[in-house]
């Protein structure tokens, strides 16, 4: 299996594992925080899915700052002191230099979906309340995005278990 499979394949199971996060009930708070890790799923999912279309398209999206090459960095050394493609960056390089058909509207959904990820990772407080409903918004550009840049791939799994959101 090539490396964008296997990254392929991680993201569409952190698709199907966000789903139960939406229904905890158990934690105090648990409605809440479920949320917040259903989100972080679905988003770190769309950027591996990404990075696995650029990968299978032949594109490096990890790369070494010109410093940390000038000084030398050994083929060990490669894994931590790698920086990988920003997730805008790789968006914009699928819909132009790839000229995936993307709806801009879709393309603003996603990006707004990963600024709320970024909000929920770097505080905890003042998190916007309409999680769910930017879930429910997200996921058909999730599943627009993924049949785009694979269309000849098996179908998105799981597309029944985010219709009725609420």
């Amino acid at each position: 299996m090539d490396d964008w499979q296997d990254m392929q394949l991680f993201a569409l199971e952190l698709i199907r594992e966000s789903k139960p996060h939406l229904d905890r009930q158990e934690l105090p708070n648990g409605k809440i925080m479920g949320e917040r890790i259903a989100i972080l799923h679905l988003d770190h999912a769309n950027e591996l899915l990404m990075k696995s279309f650029l990968i299978k398209k032949g594109y490096v999206v990890e790369f070494l700052k010109e410093k940390q090459v000038e000084k030398g960095t050994k083929t060990d050394d490669f894994i931590k002191e790698a920086k990988t493609l920003e997730y805008e960056k790789c968006l914009d390089i699928i819909t132009s230099k790839e000229h995936i058909p993307l709806k801009r509207e879709s393309k603003t959904t996603i990006i707004k979906f990963h600024q709320l990820r970024n909000e929920i990772q770097h505080r905890a407080k003042y998190i916007p309340d309409d999680k769910r409903s930017r879930i429910k918004e997200f996921y058909p550009c999730l599943k627009e995005l993924f049949g785009l840049m694979f269309p000849d791939s098996t179908p998105f799994p799981i597309i029944h278990q985010f219709e009725n959101l609420d």
